[in-house]
């Protein structure tokens, strides 16, 4: 009896993607090392070349790598490889003013959807007018990945070469998380004034707890609290929440509002930026425990790391 060998699957190629027939639409897929994956069809392939060429031919993968064709990536639109003509350069620069607007203004983000059409009636004759396209989804990543980012490289380089103070408290935004505010009060030399301008916003839990570990939580924060009661000397704020693996696979948060956990969040939101620590001469934050305690807390590690730098107010 003949014996047929077994097929063997083969692995994942990228140098697959260099050639020209799979070129912009295939990648790896994140499932499996056996399969590729096609972008504009958002299907894992068997990875052999037949397979992948089978299905490059197909009506229906056609007719979608000719639409992602003509789309363009939102963080392309502001990084394009060609020099902008003079006039494309005009037209961007409307989109950043107006979307600036909105936000210096708290205008709705909804709109612009509206105030574009009006504004070109309005100025029919209007070349750049004519060519701005701005919706809610563009003006919001103007914000985040344009605006936002230069304001905050800008006043990052400032923070580098002149004395500040830093301004913090904790609160919880509409979606429940646990976020701290972090503000900078510095001399401005271009208005020749001392102002106080919003660094960033840090989220002091890194990880939400699921309805089934909620009660691990609890019954492990109760436990450090019960430590701590029977012996006077321990702060709860520095035990640590051993790690306990759930049934769904989840984690309890190892992160919270702990003396340690906010130092070390503002201490991180200005050596990413490589902001000196020795341009820091003042701290205010409110009176709570956390933040101002003899012991522990985040102003007595500051004056332990920069003793005699800083001020501190509550």
């Amino acid at each position: 009896m003949q014996k047929y060998e077994q097929h063997r699957s083969q692995k994942y190629r990228p140098q697959w993607e260099n050639e020209s027939i799979f070129k912009g639409w295939l990648r790896k897929s994140e499932n499996s090392e056996y399969k590729g994956h096609c972008k504009a069809c958002n299907d894992d392939l068997i990875a052999e070349i037949s397979t992948l060429k089978r299905h490059a031919s197909s009506e229906k993968h056609k007719i979608n790598a000719s639409v992602i064709k003509k789309c363009k990536l939102m963080n392309e639109v502001f990084t394009s490889k060609h020099l902008d003509s003079p006039h494309e350069k005009l037209v961007k620069s409307a989109e950043i003013v107006l979307s600036g607007f909105f936000a210096e203004n708290n205008v709705a983000f909804r709109i612009v959807d509206l105030l574009i059409p009006v504004l070109k009636n309005i100025f029919p004759d209007s070349k750049i007018l004519a060519d701005v396209k701005l919706g809610r989804t563009k003006l919001t990543n103007i914000l985040k990945n344009v605006i936002s980012k230069s304001e905050k490289n800008d006043l990052a380089a400032t923070l580098r070469s002149i004395p500040y103070s830093v301004l913090s408290d904790e609160s919880t935004d509409v979606s429940t998380s646990k976020m701290m505010t972090i503000l900078v009060r510095y001399f401005n030399c271009k208005t020749v004034k001392i102002e106080t301008s919003m660094w960033c916003l840090a989220e002091i839990y890194t990880e939400v707890p699921s309805a089934d570990n909620c009660g691990k939580i609890t019954d492990k924060k109760a436990e450090v609290i019960a430590i701590a009661d029977v012996d006077p000397n321990v702060d709860p704020n520095e035990l640590v929440i051993e790690e306990e693996k759930v049934d769904d696979g989840q984690f309890p948060v190892l992160r919270g509002a702990t003396a340690k956990d906010l130092y070390d969040a503002l201490k991180k939101s200005f050596t990413d930026f490589q902001i000196p620590a020795k341009n820091l001469i003042g701290f205010g934050s409110d009176g709570a425990n956390v933040m101002f305690g003899d012991e522990n807390s985040v102003v007595s590690r500051m004056q332990k790391e920069y003793p005699g730098d800083v001020s501190v107010l509550s």
